[in-house]
């Protein structure tokens, strides 16, 4: 509001006049501005406001610079989870219903019995196996595993089980080769007869039910050249002729008796295989042993 003092006349007081007295009769608007809405009031501590307290709201506030920035942040999410491209964190702490709620919107299996076991065609799983494949099943269910992470999984344990079988195997055949190798270089001429003392021996102690307890003993002495030696020297020890029979012979007293009376019958005529031809220094040596080991059985 202007004011403006009109000159006082010869003796008396000025008149105040305001604006309007101003400019009546005149085309002139007041100089007057019309109110303006003051701007938006730009809160310095709207992070502390949100948070209200909640140390983690307010460490998930300051992550943005400005308020617009947060709320286009949640609104984003919440587009993110209604399409599906997000899910709602698994409710840890919540009940059985809300975590099998959780499960069946996730299109997770209800129970870990409900996952699919995918092998290779042809593989049969063993009752030892199915028992970790189901301890697994339950561990994959409880961290909500879904079917195709489960498939993967059993894939790459059915690989490197193969892997590590493979490699047993042939470490197996290696120590089997050696093992030969070694007792055919030392024991020479004496290696059969060595292994068919073992195998004799083994079957004179042990019946038809222990056949599995025969097969382990028969696998070490293929694979351990030291046990071989200690297994081929008791049998000698107990009952030498036990290499003198074809392996598997029950009755070694009847075999020997048997084998003497060919060979006494070779020496019957001076120009049979005891006396001449490449097989006579065997028969000879041969009949030797069986009469050291007939002498013995007496």
């Amino acid at each position: 509001m202007r004011y403006e003092e009109e000159a006082p006349s010869e003796g008396g007081y000025g008149i105040i006049k305001d604006d309007k007295e101003i400019n009546k009769g005149s085309d002139v608007e007041p100089d007057v501005k019309p109110d303006v809405e003051p701007d938006e009031v730009v809160v310095s501590n709207w992070r502390e406001d949100y948070a209200d307290g909640d140390d983690k709201k307010l460490t998930y506030a300051k992550r943005y610079t400005d308020q617009k920035s947060m709320l286009n942040a949640g609104y984003q999410a919440q587009q993110k989870i209604r399409s599906g491209e997000l899910t709602e964190l698994f409710p840890d702490k919540g009940s059985d219903e809300e975590k099998a709620t959780w499960r069946k919107e996730a299109g997770l299996p209800e129970s870990s019995a409900d996952y699919k076991v995918n092998t290779k065609e042809g593989v049969v799983i063993g009752e030892p196996e199915q028992a970790r494949i189901d301890d697994f099943l339950k561990v994959a269910h409880e961290n909500n595993y879904t079917q195709a992470q489960v498939d993967q999984a059993i894939k790459w344990h059915e690989g490197h089980d193969l892997a590590v079988a493979e490699e047993a195997r042939n470490s197996q055949l290696q120590s089997i080769q050696d093992t030969e190798d070694e007792l055919r270089t030392e024991w020479g001429v004496d290696y059969r007869g060595n292994l068919t003392a073992i195998n004799n021996d083994l079957n004179s102690r042990l019946g038809e039910d222990q056949a599995d307890l025969k097969e382990s003993i028969l696998n070490s002495v293929k694979e351990n050249a030291g046990f071989a030696r200690l297994m081929a020297q008791m049998s000698i020890d107990i009952n030498p002729a036990a290499r003198l029979v074809p392996s598997g012979t029950t009755d070694m007293s009847g075999s020997i008796d048997a084998q003497i009376n060919d060979l006494k019958a070779l020496m019957g005529n001076k120009n049979s295989e005891y006396y001449k031809g490449p097989k006579a220094a065997d028969n000879q040596a041969k009949y030797l042993k069986l009469i050291s080991a007939k002498s013995r059985e007496l």
